[in-house]
């Protein structure tokens, strides 16, 4: 589980993992219970597949990526990772592994600070925020698409993919925290 540095400017940490991180010890006993979401890949799909993350959204993103390349190694899988900036790029070697030993899997990681050296050393490949024109240009029309991530985040995502004709049959996501739902344009 990530522990978050909290001292960076504007970060708020989670409230489970920091408690976690701070209070339970090697040999606790905890209680839990099974993931109880409706937020998984459908493996009975052939089309192509597309993951939009946000900062640690990013984590079951992942998981269904993993998926596609075990169970079906054929779909197209494309992942795009919208992050602040190096300090909280998650996953960055298994993305990376992922990727190139998967000839049908690709991804695009966005910085939002990130700068001109995070590009040349291939740290990210754009710097700013996934844009219309990006989704617009690189989301085939046929894909399902899997968005997770902070609420404006996926209500802008999914704004942008339902005006490029995407039908919300096709757009999975999952509101994470109090907000259980949302609107979008």
């Amino acid at each position: 589980m990530k522990h978050e540095d909290t001292s960076r400017e504007l970060h708020q940490p989670g409230t489970v993992s920091s408690s976690l991180h701070e209070h339970v010890q090697i040999g606790d006993t905890l209680l839990i219970s099974a993931p109880a979401g409706m937020f998984t890949l459908d493996t009975t799909r052939t089309n192509p597949v597309a993951f939009i993350a946000g900062g640690i959204g990013l984590t079951p993103l992942l998981s269904m990526l993993q998926t596609v390349v075990k169970q079906q190694p054929e779909r197209s899988a494309q992942l795009v990772y919208a992050v602040r900036d190096h300090h909280f790029h998650a996953f960055a070697e298994e993305l990376q592994q992922l990727a190139a030993q998967n000839p049908a899997i690709s991804h695009t990681i966005f910085y939002e600070n990130g700068t001109e050296e995070d590009i040349e050393q291939k740290h990210c490949d754009y710097v700013g925020r996934i844009t219309e024109a990006w989704l617009q240009q690189h989301i085939p029309a046929d894909a399902e698409v899997y968005v997770c991530g902070p609420r404006p985040f996926m209500q802008a995502m999914i704004s942008i993919l339902l005006r490029k004709g995407i039908t919300m049959e096709n757009i999975h996501y999952e509101v994470f925290g109090p907000a259980l739902a949302f609107s979008v344009d």
